[in-house]
């Protein structure tokens, strides 16, 4: 036991002491007890002290060895019932405790022991989890969240390589070569607050190349995080159902960024990478070296909180302008954007019809710039507009309580468009029709006109509304004469006056 043990153990005893004396002299017990009774209480309290003391002691320890649950990337304690849980955790707390000590009385300073031993404490629990990840277990979850922290916040710092954690890394990426292979990647590994060295590195990637992870999480790993990333990029290549995710590891360096983007065409096309708080937006140079590389190789791109703004905005919409053909969805969250860009992406998605999600929620997006996207998603200028002028492949989610959330929701653009002109034609969900987007219209398309109202064009979407009483009322309204002398559409004013007086109802109630 090291000294500090001991002496903590002492303290605690000479504790149990004072307070069988005080019992003895307030309490009621007898002074004329035999003393081996008295040895007897006073070992009960003392039994009581160190309980009372390891329950107090291991809320911080608790803390440590399962971080925070409100981040997905930071690692949690294994799921088990909850008497395993219990001894799993109590065991957990007795090899952290101890370790920390010993590393202690080897010299270590109080900071870099807790953080070693709590990395090494990972590293001993993930190695048993993962020899049992076999193919019968395996089945009872969808993703296993694998983890090795040194800290749980960043006012921890970083732990830097060290010698003293070799054999740890050498057993636990042994333990996930061994993992049973399987047909996709389910297992979750994330690396938070420690230093991955040149050696650690070429024990990782081999194991990337076989194991079945489907996400590769890298958490403040500090110096040498990028080149890691981009070494790992290059494994992705043999083992093509990763999905990279990097945070709160700044790419400040345009070599950096130009090494990252000269990796990203290794990545398979439908890969998924997330860069988060990577400071990307800090520095021009950067931006313009990886974000075009990004957009052009990947399916699913997100970039939180990199502080983009509205010139990485107007780099990021002319790509989209563009079509790329991998692209698929883009996050943008919390990047300083506000309504120019949101005018920007507006303009980009009326020539794109690839994109199928864009977010931009965090960015303090106003009516204005809600409104441009809404036009680029909904041309109100008729149906021609409607059908032509506007993106039926993309939604765009602007965060909690956007109204374009309900734009675009499925996959088939033919089906998007339907479901904007008959939300036009029948507007507020009533059954009378908006005739004045028939102005003018020529003679020798009402017959097609009437087959949309019969409701053949929109198959299903239109059974909740009377179609025959629909084309016989769209009719009466027309001035038959007149629609044959002019070769077209009159205006209908009393249309107009009863969409006038059923807006008026609406707001009045």
């Amino acid at each position: 036991m090291s000294k500090m043990v001991a002496s903590q153990s002492y303290v605690l005893y000479k504790a149990a002491g004072a307070i069988t004396k005080a019992l003895e002299f307030y309490g009621g017990l007898s002074s004329e007890w035999p003393a081996d009774q008295l040895d007897v209480v006073s070992g009960l309290v003392f039994l009581v002290l160190v309980l009372g003391y390891t329950y107090y002691c291991s809320g911080p320890i608790r803390q440590e060895l399962e971080p925070a649950n409100g981040n997905d990337d930071v690692p949690e304690a294994p799921n088990e019932g909850n008497g395993e849980a219990e001894i799993s955790l109590r065991l957990d707390v007795e090899f952290y405790a101890t370790n920390r000590a010993l590393l202690i009385s080897q010299g270590f300073g109080e900071a870099q022991a807790r953080q070693i031993s709590l990395a090494q404490t990972f590293f001993a629990r993930e190695v048993t989890r993962l020899a049992g990840l076999t193919e019968g277990n395996r089945e009872l979850v969808e993703t296993e969240r694998i983890a090795i922290a040194a800290g749980a916040s960043d006012e921890e710092g970083v732990l830097l390589h060290h010698d003293i954690l070799l054999p740890d890394w050498k057993k636990f990426v042994s333990a996930l070569s061994s993992v049973a292979p399987a047909n996709k990647g389910y297992i979750r590994l994330s690396l938070q607050q420690i230093q991955i060295g040149p050696e650690v590195s070429d024990l990782l990637l081999k194991s990337l190349q076989m194991a079945p992870i489907l996400d590769l999480v890298l958490i403040n790993n500090g110096p040498g995080a990028v080149d890691f990333a981009v070494r790992a990029l290059g494994a992705l290549e043999a083992n093509p159902t990763i999905h990279l995710h990097m945070e709160d590891s700044p790419i400040v360096c345009e070599r950096d960024a130009m090494s990252f983007a000269k990796s990203l065409p290794k990545h398979p096309n439908d890969g998924l990478v997330a860069l988060n708080q990577c400071s990307l937006g800090n520095n021009n140079a950067v931006m313009a070296a990886i974000v075009p590389a990004l957009l052009d190789c990947l399916k699913v791109v997100v970039l939180k909180g990199n502080n983009i703004g509205v010139y990485g905005a107007r780099q990021i919409s002319a790509i989209i302008a563009g079509n790329p053909v991998n692209l698929r969805s883009l996050s943008l969250p919390n990047n300083l954007m506000g309504d120019d860009a949101a005018q920007l992406f507006a303009e980009s998605l009326k020539t794109n019809d690839r994109l199928m999600l864009l977010q931009l929620g965090g960015n303090d997006i106003t009516k204005v710039g809600a409104m441009a996207l809404t036009y680029s998603l909904c041309c109100p200028r008729g149906l021609n507009s409607l059908y032509e002028d506007s993106n039926h492949t993309c939604m765009v989610d602007l965060g909690e309580d956007s109204s374009l959330r309900g734009v675009n929701v499925f996959d088939d653009p033919q089906l998007n468009r339907s479901m904007k002109i008959l939300g036009t034609l029948v507007p507020l969900g009533e059954i009378y029709w908006n005739m004045r987007l028939f102005n003018n219209v020529p003679v020798e398309i009402i017959p097609r006109v009437l087959v949309l109202l019969r409701g053949e064009r929109f198959g299903n979407l239109l059974i909740q509304h009377n179609a025959l009483s629909a084309v016989y009322r769209f009719i009466r309204e027309w001035n038959m004469p007149l629609l044959y002398t002019n070769r077209r559409c009159p205006e209908n004013r009393r249309d107009e006056r009863l969409r006038k007086k059923k807006v008026k109802e609406l707001m009045g109630r």
